[in-house]
């Protein structure tokens, strides 16, 4: 079938809203949690909790969003209850019950980027439009929200951080309720999908748990920067605004990847984008934490196209091409899963390392995108070299 650009448009706006509020949540959330006056291991337990629920629940959270009356019913309802257990985390400064409801708020949040994804394929599959043509707007609202936020928050201060999120969360509540329906919602009631997530992965390509499994370790080696590098910079004297820019810097390179995408991808196999983006980390972690002039800073977080852009696209590439639109949402819980478990285990052991070596813990994290594309390249078998557009 082919649909409207009415579709895009919708799938658009929730892509950006999920990621605006992102582009404010990754760099500042941390200096909430600092100003809150948690130390360096409670902070990272904090922002690792969600991860770790991310493992547990979000992926059948992902594979079941079908039941909910229709995918775009089932996204909203997951919209809503994580502005619900954001907005209740607000009202605690205890550590036990801000754990709770952050855990809460993560198992929710962290199904809505996945979900997008569905959509999204839902949308490249049926049209002329590319992964990389929608995906862009979200790293465009990213960078919106990483400058927006750093210059109101260099002018009113970081107890405006929390007020600002509340207001991204209901924004993707309205984002969430504009989405198309999904045409093949009312087939979903079958066998196949009344079998949950890890009954049905037993069965599917085994190239597609290896790589998964492989771009979640890549991903998983930016926990030390999504932690701990606004405060890392907060300590080389960088401005909230300076801050901002180097957040939003990394992303434009991801924007110019998902752009000239559809030119290259077609000559190019989902293991080799992983490969490419694990190799750009390896360079990016060991330079990171021995670079301190800000021109220097800036020019390693080009290295973010490459080492989460190349990455994230050779994963979608694969999912794109074995996976259908009802089969879709199960995939990306498997996404869910494996990213879940080594984000959450990193982003834990990052406040630990940061705690004893400060900057210098970034090797570490050179080591983990290394045992990623390690661990793909020594794994037999070969993946499609089809590409994200049509």
């Amino acid at each position: 079938m082919r649909i409207s650009s009415d579709h895009s448009i919708r799938v658009v706006f929730f892509v950006g809203a999920v990621f605006f509020g992102l582009g404010i949540y990754l760099p500042f959330f941390p200096v909430l949690l600092q100003e809150r006056g948690f130390g360096a291991v409670e902070l990272s337990i904090l922002f690792s909790a969600p991860l770790f629920v991310k493992i547990t629940v979000t992926p059948f959270l992902i594979g079941s969003v079908d039941r909910w009356g229709g995918r775009r019913n089932g996204t909203l309802l997951y919209a809503s209850a994580a502005f619900s257990a954001f907005f209740t985390f607000g009202q605690y400064e205890a550590f036990a019950l801000a754990l709770l409801f952050i855990a809460l708020y993560g198992m929710f949040w962290s199904a809505l980027i996945p979900l997008g994804d569905t959509f999204t394929l839902f949308i490249v599959r049926n049209s002329d439009v590319s992964y990389g043509q929608i995906r862009l707007w979200g790293s465009v609202a990213f960078i919106l929200g990483n400058v927006l936020s750093g210059v109101l928050l260099d002018v009113m201060g970081e107890k405006q951080i929390f007020p600002i999120l509340v207001s991204c969360s209901i924004l993707v509540i309205i984002a969430a309720y504009l989405l198309p329906t999904v045409s093949n919602d009312e087939k979903q009631v079958t066998n196949q999908n009344k079998r949950s997530i890890f009954q049905l992965i037993q069965n599917w390509p085994v190239g597609l748990k290896r790589i998964c499994f492989a771009a979640a370790c890549v991903q998983a080696s930016h926990a030390l920067l999504y932690t701990f590098g606004t405060v890392h910079w907060i300590s080389l004297s960088f401005s909230a605004t300076m801050i901002g820019i180097l957040w939003a810097t990394g992303v434009v390179a991801e924007i110019i990847l998902f752009i000239v995408a559809p030119k290259f991808s077609k000559n190019l196999s989902a293991k080799t984008l992983v490969l490419i983006g694990s190799l750009a980390a390896i360079v990016r972690w060991s330079l990171t934490g021995h670079v301190e002039e800000y021109e220097l800073v800036f020019l390693l977080q080009i290295l973010h196209g490459l080492s989460f852009g190349a990455t994230h696209l050779g994963l979608q590439m694969f999912i794109e091409q074995k996976m259908s639109d009802s089969d879709t949402p199960k995939a990306q819980g498997l996404v869910a899963f494996f990213s879940g478990l080594m984000m959450a285990s990193a982003t834990l052991g990052a406040g630990f390392a940061f705690d004893l070596f400060q900057g210098a813990a970034f090797w570490i994290m050179a080591l983990v995108a290394a045992f990623g594309g390690g661990f793909l390249i020594l794994q037999s078998g070969s993946t499609p070299k089809t590409g994200l557009g049509r």
